[in-house]
């Protein structure tokens, strides 16, 4: 803020640019990005935000804790405690959805799809796909009147 209002503005314009801001910047990009087509949102909420976006096709991707726990492994410089790691990045992700949604982060009503990436990324990615390109067939056949 301090900033805002050494460049000129008032401090009632200049406001700090908190959690809450970025989240409802994050909220905008992502619905921008949805109205271009033809992107893949990663977190952040997408789900809450494009719930009523009739072309988005959520998808929750999740691994087994163990799995989780030897990528993470594999990747963790250091000595940590990777199940905290773990922990606390789920209670972050369900804070986020739960504080600016009001939603449960893995509620499956959120989701066309929910899969495990145990069954490995290039049969996660085809599963998807195929999901994706069945329900365009399907709205093509409905606006056609099949």
């Amino acid at each position: 803020m301090a900033a805002a209002i050494a460049a000129g503005a008032t401090p009632d314009v200049a406001q700090p640019f908190d959690a809450d801001r970025m989240a409802a910047l994050t909220e905008k990009l992502i619905a921008e990005a949805a109205m271009k087509g033809d992107c893949v949102i990663v977190g952040r909420g997408g789900q809450c935000v494009l719930e009523t976006c009739a072309e988005a096709f959520h998808v929750f991707v999740y691994a087994p804790w163990e799995q989780r726990f030897a990528r993470v492994q594999e990747r963790a410089a250091g000595h940590c405690d990777i199940g905290e790691l773990l922990r606390s990045a789920d209670r972050t992700s369900a804070a986020y959805i739960r504080r600016h949604f009001e939603r449960n982060w893995k509620d499956p009503h959120l989701y066309y799809m929910m899969i495990s990436s145990e069954l490995g990324a290039e049969e996660v990615a085809a599963a998807i796909v195929g999901a994706v390109e069945s329900r365009e067939m399907a709205a093509l056949s409905r606006s056609a009147g099949f």
